[in-house]
């Protein structure tokens, strides 16, 4: 029965990325686990350049990755946590999570 669970939520991860990817391509994935976007793919979700993906690394910045070979990936897990900690309320909380790090 859990499997049903974990492979009907996976299912629904899927077709919601695929719906916010649109024509851009398909989400790669091996097994339930992981789901792991393509440089392109991440950049038109969260709607920034692929070369301000490739700075932010550079950096030391931005969203985890996977480096598989010369291949680039993103975990859809870790785009979802790097959105959810670049949330706020306002400028100010901003700025005081600026300050904090």
């Amino acid at each position: 029965m859990k499997k049903n669970t974990t492979e009907s939520a996976y299912a629904d991860k899927h077709a919601t990325v695929k719906q916010l990817l649109g024509s851009f391509g398909t989400v790669r994935s091996f097994n339930l686990t992981y789901q792991l976007l393509t440089e392109k793919e991440t950049a038109v979700l969260l709607g920034v350049s692929i070369s301000k993906l490739q700075q932010d690394r550079i950096k030391g910045a931005g969203i985890r990755y996977v480096k598989l070979g010369k291949a680039v990936r993103y975990r859809l897990d870790d785009i979802a946590a790097f959105i959810e900690t670049n949330t706020f309320q306002s400028t100010a909380a901003v700025e005081e999570n600026r300050r904090d790090t």
